[in-house]
């Protein structure tokens, strides 16, 4: 299981804070669309870990203990100083490349969608980014360092990560010297030329000022990525800049050209195809009387997927909840594009997700699938309850 997740409460208590301080101060950066579009990200993204996490620790613990150099004790404080200091170099090894190789920004470039700049931001994680980071870590099991200490210093790390995502918290005077801040993560985020591919760190800024990749907070950045993206849907955040290279190296006038495609610098044009426009200001909203119900689904879908982390349940119940996962996704995000088929898709979902969880809970006398078809009638009767009459649909 992810460590992010024993954290989430802490996480949404700081993100109301951050809302209600931003809000005093007039400050309107907290939108719906936007955190719904970054916990719909976290919840696909944790999806994959659930399914492949156990199996890369699995493969890391394998690597250890057969092919690891050193005998690391967990029991040793110079052991987990070696391994805080082995993953920071790790992590900037994966930042650097994840914006430097276009295959690698494609998975990486869903935490940078965002425009605006706020903790929301730190659940906006690509879900192929994450097997991507696997392959960065894989030294540390090979180092030696024992996969409880690598969890360990992981999960720091991400909690780390969290709190770097914020506007409120200014410059920290001499602890900008060495450590990632806020004010060094913010120009990372930005798309302003100067701040472009720099402060790569996680924890530690001392590498970035080594390797020439450190850049100084002059002003406040603008958000983003210069392409933009017009949708709130977590599959297209993760798909569209895949689907974007695919259509230039199908475009290319070589082979070698179509593989370079994948392999060049994000800012590179080759001779065939010209830049894409920028499409920033995106921000489609849902209806306001389904706000609440949309609310309500999305934190649904959220237990669930916590859920599966804690709860052993038949395999094909657990197929199901993540099936049930993705359609939440996918439909109620429809619903912030404002897609017209948004309303036929949920009322789908929900009475598929009936007879599907029904069947489940009749033929395992299973107690969570009865749960989740009492979930499926419920939501639907909420879903109606909160559309307007017909005449005053639109």
């Amino acid at each position: 299981m992810d460590p992010l997740i024993l954290a989430v409460p802490i996480f949404l208590l700081f993100m109301a804070g951050e809302a209600v301080v931003l809000a005093r101060r007039g400050d309107r950066s907290y939108r719906l669309n936007d955190f719904a579009s970054a916990i719909s990200c976290a919840l696909l993204d944790q999806l994959g870990i659930l399914t492949l996490g156990a199996l890369y620790l699995a493969l890391y613990a394998f690597l250890q203990q057969r092919y690891g150099v050193l005998p690391l004790s967990s029991s040793s404080p110079l052991a987990w100083i070696a391994c805080v200091v082995a993953h920071d170099v790790a992590y900037y090894a994966y930042h650097r490349a994840s914006h430097r190789v276009n295959v690698l920004w494609a998975a990486h470039v869903v935490h940078h969608q965002s425009e605006e700049y706020n903790f929301t931001v730190s659940f906006r994680q690509g879900a192929v980014a994450t097997l991507v980071t696997y392959v960065f870590y894989t030294p540390l099991a090979l180092a030696g360092f024992p996969v409880r200490m690598f969890l360990v210093v992981h999960g720091a790390y991400q909690v780390y990560q969290f709190f770097v995502h914020t506007r409120l918290v200014p410059r920290l005077g001499p602890l900008e010297l060495v450590f990632a801040t806020p004010s060094h993560h913010r120009v990372h985020h930005g798309k302003d030329l100067g701040f472009l591919d720099k402060n790569y760190g996680g924890f530690s800024i001392l590498l970035d000022r080594a390797l020439g990749t450190f850049a100084e907070e002059t002003h406040e950045p603008s958000y983003g990525v210069p392409s933009g993206i017009r949708s709130w849907s977590p599959f297209w955040a993760n798909v569209n800049p895949f689907s974007v290279l695919l259509s230039r190296s199908l475009a290319a006038p070589s082979f070698a050209s179509a593989i370079a495609v994948w392999f060049a610098p994000p800012e590179h044009t080759f001779e065939w195809e010209t830049r894409p426009r920028e499409t920033s200001g995106y921000d489609a909203t849902a209806p306001v009387e389904l706000a609440g119900y949309l609310i309500v689904q999305l934190v649904l879908a959220s237990l669930v997927t916590m859920g599966l982390a804690w709860i052993r349940v038949p395999t094909w119940i657990e197929r199901g909840c993540v099936v049930f996962v993705w359609a939440a996704l996918a439909s109620v995000m429809s619903f912030f594009d404002k897609k017209r088929s948004a309303l036929t898709v949920e009322r789908v979902r929900l009475v598929l997700g009936f007879v599907g969880f029904a069947v489940a809970a009749f033929t395992w006398k299973n107690g969570v699938a009865a749960a989740l078809t009492l979930t499926c009638a419920a939501s639907f009767a909420m879903l109606h309850g909160s559309l307007p009459p017909e005449k005053d649909r639109t």
